[in-house]
Parts: structure tokens; C-alpha cells; sequence
């Protein structure tokens, strides 16, 4: 079993939010699909995505009030279809 780099994906979901910020969801479940993440990982990415406030440092995810819910639709709504495509 491989272990789970979570400062990768960390900064691997901060270029995704980028595209997500630009309404580019069908290239970020492109970039997604290709990586061929594992169970695991997908979880993670998805949590850092849904997070704005994840620490690298303590591993420790934090939710603000300030989250943008719209985005947070956005993350959903690719991780549905990611999912789906990998069935």
C-alpha cells in the first residue's frame, strides 16, 4: 500500500481550484481522471478542495464561515462526476 502524499495533492488541489475559480470543471475532471488517484487520495483531494483552510504543517483541516458555498456546489458537482466516470 502506497502512502498517502498529502502535501502533493495539497498543492495538486490548489492548480485545481485555480481552474475551478474559472469555471473550467470539465478540464479539472479531465485532470482528475487522468491522475488515477486511489480511493485515498480522491477522499483527500476532495477534502482539501471543500477546505480552504488546510495546514499542511498540522494536517488539520479547517472550515470557515466565509466559505464560498457556491464553490463549494462547484467541488460537489465535479466530484459526482468524477465518480461516476470511474465506475
Amino acid at each position: 500500500m502506497a502512502i498517502l502524499n498529502k502535501e502533493k495533492i495539497y498543492l495538486f488541489s490548489l492548480e485545481l481550484k485555480k481552474l475551478l475559480n474559472d469555471n473550467k470543471t470539465s478540464e479539472v475532471e479531465k485532470i482528475i481522471i487522468e491522475e488515477s488517484l486511489s480511493e485515498e487520495e480522491m477522499n483527500f483531494l476532495f477534502m482539501c478542495l471543500e477546505a480552504n483552510g488546510y495546514d499542511p504543517k498540522t494536517d488539520m483541516f479547517l472550515l470557515f464561515e466565509s466559505d464560498n458555498s457556491e464553490f463549494l456546489k462547484l467541488v460537489n458537482l465535479v466530484q459526482n462526476n468524477v465518480s461516476s466516470k470511474q465506475k
